[in-house]
Protein backbone atom coordinates (compact mmCIF):
# COMPACT_ATOMS: atom_id res chain seq x y z
CA UNK A 1 0.00 0.00 0.00
CA UNK A 2 1.41 3.34 -0.61
CA UNK A 3 0.36 6.19 2.01
CA UNK A 4 0.66 9.43 -0.23
CA UNK A 5 0.03 13.48 1.05
CA UNK A 6 -0.36 16.23 -1.46
CA UNK A 7 -0.33 20.16 -0.62
CA UNK A 8 0.39 22.82 -2.35
CA UNK A 9 2.88 23.20 0.52
CA UNK A 10 6.04 21.47 1.60
CA UNK A 11 4.87 19.01 4.07
CA UNK A 12 6.33 15.81 5.99
CA UNK A 13 5.05 12.66 6.00
CA UNK A 14 5.79 10.14 9.12
CA UNK A 15 4.85 6.53 9.50
CA UNK A 16 5.10 4.87 12.42
CA UNK A 17 4.06 1.29 12.25
CA UNK A 18 5.30 -0.71 15.28
CA UNK A 19 8.71 -0.34 15.44
CA UNK A 20 9.80 1.17 12.54
CA UNK A 21 9.67 4.56 11.26
CA UNK A 22 9.31 5.61 8.01
CA UNK A 23 9.38 9.68 6.67
CA UNK A 24 8.87 11.45 3.20
CA UNK A 25 11.92 14.23 2.53
CA UNK A 26 9.46 17.45 2.24
CA UNK A 27 8.23 18.33 -0.72
CA UNK A 28 4.39 18.93 -1.91
CA UNK A 29 3.56 15.18 -2.54
CA UNK A 30 5.10 12.92 -0.29
CA UNK A 31 4.29 9.04 -0.48
CA UNK A 32 5.81 5.65 1.17
CA UNK A 33 5.06 2.54 -0.63
CA UNK A 34 5.64 -0.35 1.55
CA UNK A 35 4.26 -4.11 2.38
CA UNK A 36 2.95 -3.19 5.43
CA UNK A 37 2.23 -5.48 8.55
CA UNK A 38 -1.06 -6.36 9.88
CA UNK A 39 -1.27 -3.71 12.65
CA UNK A 40 -1.98 0.04 13.16
CA UNK A 41 -0.17 2.95 11.64
CA UNK A 42 0.27 5.77 12.86
CA UNK A 43 0.47 8.82 10.56
CA UNK A 44 1.83 12.57 11.37
CA UNK A 45 1.67 14.93 8.89
CA UNK A 46 3.24 18.35 9.32
CA UNK A 47 5.61 21.59 7.97
CA UNK A 48 9.10 22.51 9.28
CA UNK A 49 7.76 25.62 10.08
CA UNK A 50 6.26 26.10 13.66
CA UNK A 51 2.96 27.01 13.59
CA UNK A 52 1.91 27.00 10.34
CA UNK A 53 -0.97 25.50 9.33
CA UNK A 54 -1.55 23.36 5.65
CA UNK A 55 -4.13 21.68 3.71
CA UNK A 56 -3.51 18.77 2.59
CA UNK A 57 -5.27 15.57 0.74
CA UNK A 58 -4.30 12.26 2.72
CA UNK A 59 -4.63 9.13 0.00
CA UNK A 60 -4.49 4.80 1.06
CA UNK A 61 -3.46 3.53 -2.64
CA UNK A 62 -3.48 -0.33 -2.84
CA UNK A 63 -0.36 -1.64 -4.34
Amino acid sequence: MTVRVTSDDDVRLWVLAGQSNFCGDGATTQEISRFWTRGSLDIYIGTTEEGKTVDYVLEFIPN
